[in-house]
């Protein structure tokens, strides 16, 4: 994480999560540097890459060189993404619009981010969308009653927020929008709610980023899908049982996604199948059993980059249907 910087746009600090994305940015004692991008919201990664050369007089010097990462985040405000949608409904009924529409700004983004992965985000459409239900119920109400619902409108506020969008829009429409974007321009646009997961996704993206280089090492072997292929016959097991904890091991790395830490950790918390098999005699139902080795920790990477997670409920499932299953033609999905 050291070596990762995230440059921020100072658009996105001014916006109602920008304290959330810096919060989490800090946390993960990741540089920050607050720069002004080719877009607007827009923040990126760049990496420290330190390089050695040995000079004239015999003494290593070190270089560092930045280089730029491929992931590009875009936090398009609710407002812009609403105007947006809305252009893209009138250009899809008369042809033609005056303004940009989604497609349009994903292709000022890809020309000014070339070979980059770009990706979007917008917060709180559901609550734009709730409010845009409130509003036809209080108009409905209104006619009905003859009254005038502009008299229950809220006041203006200094912040211009969802309640404030006078665009209307359907989740229908918002729905092609975004099928027609990634069809036409291969982008992904992401919908959040709140301010801390825009904030828990820019922490998500920032770890990516910095773990990139041990995976790619991780995934240079030639056989990339075979556990261990130090000896292609299998493991070899000695008379006093000496090589069985690393068979069960390899028994639990096969599954699907499963990597060596993943299975290192079930197997030191259940060190033989026998024992597993004990644990799930011992659950009261099978959901309990299913669930079982969910919330095994598992220890991912090592110093600055080491991080845990869960093994997980589906992990956690496939491995109770193929201890238990009788059934020889069920498959594990």
């Amino acid at each position: 994480m050291k070596y990762v910087t995230a440059l921020v746009d100072p658009a996105v600090l001014e916006s109602s999560g920008g304290g959330e994305v810096l919060a989490k940015l800090q946390s993960l004692e990741c540089k920050t540097e607050l720069r002004a991008q080719p877009m607007t919201n827009t923040i990126s990664w760049t990496r420290d890459n330190i390089e050695h050369q040995l000079a004239d007089n015999l003494q290593l010097q070190s270089f560092t060189t930045q280089t730029q990462e491929d992931v590009i985040l875009i936090v398009i405000p609710t407002s812009d993404f609403v105007e947006m949608i809305s252009n893209y409904r009138k250009e899809k009924s008369i042809g033609c619009c005056d303004s940009d529409d989604l497609r349009s700004f994903a292709q000022e983004a890809k020309r000014k981010y070339p070979e980059k992965t770009v990706t979007m985000v917008t917060i709180a459409m559901e609550r734009y969308f709730r409010h845009q239900k409130t509003l036809q119920n209080r108009n409905f109400r209104a006619a009905c009653l003859g009254t005038d619902a502009s008299t229950k409108q809220t006041k203006t506020k200094k912040i211009k927020k969802v309640e404030d969008i006078t665009n209307c829009v359907t989740r229908l429409e918002v729905e092609e929008a975004l099928v027609d974007l990634q069809l036409q321009e291969g982008c992904i646009l992401k919908m959040i709610e709140t301010t801390t997961e825009l904030g828990d996704m820019v922490a998500m993206y920032t770890k990516a980023v910095a773990e990139t280089p041990f995976k790619r090492e991780r995934d240079k072997a030639t056989f990339s899908f075979h556990v261990d292929t130090e000896w292609a016959g299998g493991v070899k097991i000695a008379k006093d049982g000496k090589g069985l904890l690393r068979l069960w091991r390899q028994q639990i790395q096969q599954f699907r996604n499963v990597s060596p830490e993943i299975a290192q950790a079930v197997v030191a918390e259940y060190p033989s199948p026998q024992l597993l098999l004990q644990a799930y005699s011992q659950c009261d139902s099978p959901q309990e059993a299913e669930k079982l080795l969910e919330d095994i920790m598992v220890r991912r990477g090592t110093g600055v980059l080491s991080r845990s997670r869960r093994v997980g409920k589906e992990l956690s499932r496939r491995i109770y249907i193929q201890m238990t299953s009788r059934d020889n033609s069920q498959i594990l999905h």
